[in-house]
């Protein structure tokens, strides 16, 4: 059984956020809720694990496409590299042919929109290959985790300072994310910017390709 990029992720995301339930849980139990000795078993506890698992799914699933772009790109018009894929990223990688991809492909798009399309057809041509899924699955993984950091950011810190009344360890917690978020939502731009770059070279290294009509929907 093949399962999608996104299947593959979740459990590296549960961990993720299994490590910060858990990590919290610490922060409070010396300062509360002290009669809850059941949750000492917090990793072993199959209940637990299930319902963040499926409060991590839903929060990934409720909010939209665009404001997680924005989340990691901080820019809300245009901000994927596949808007920039003819326009930029073809002439940055040396190992694009660009002349090969117009041949294959037809005269390339200057618009923002019409390149990320045309970038996409390209993409979904040469998405088996192991180069192109791999920046794929590191770009959709940092994405989550970039966003899930901001939902964790707001209700962690809150719950940090409510729960245990000290300002100066839900500062630490905050601090933290915050710089977590940074560095997923960094590497989740360098990853997509790869996944453009690894598409374009692949489908120019490879035989001559033909321009579909349609362009699939994207795995989001």
């Amino acid at each position: 059984m093949t399962f999608s990029l996104k299947t593959q992720n979740r459990p590296l995301i549960l961990a993720y956020v299994l490590t910060w339930v858990a990590a919290i849980w610490w922060l409070i139990k010396p300062y509360s809720f002290d009669e809850l000795k059941v949750l000492d078993s917090l990793y072993g506890c199959a209940v637990w694990v299930g319902v963040t698992s499926i409060i991590t799914l839903a929060i990934g699933e409720l909010i939209p496409q665009h404001v997680k772009l924005f989340l990691v790109y901080w820019k809300w018009s245009n901000p994927t590299p596949g808007c920039r894929a003819f326009s930029e990223v073809i002439h940055q990688d040396h190992r694009i042919n660009g002349s090969q991809i117009e041949r294959s492909w037809g005269a390339l798009p200057s618009d923002p929109i019409e390149q990320n399309r045309l970038w996409y057809q390209i993409y979904f041509s040469v998405r088996e290959d192991v180069t192109v899924k791999d920046a794929n699955r590191s770009y959709l993984l940092f994405r989550e985790l970039a966003t899930l950091t901001i939902f964790l950011l707001i209700v962690g810190t809150v719950l940090t300072l409510l729960l245990t009344r000290r300002a100066d360890v839900a500062l630490i917690v905050g601090s933290i994310y915050i710089l977590l978020y940074i560095v997923f939502a960094v590497a989740c731009q360098q990853s997509g910017y790869r996944l453009v770059a690894n598409a374009l070279a692949v489908a120019a290294a490879g035989p001559s390709l033909q321009k579909t009509t349609s362009t699939p929907a994207e795995e989001s």
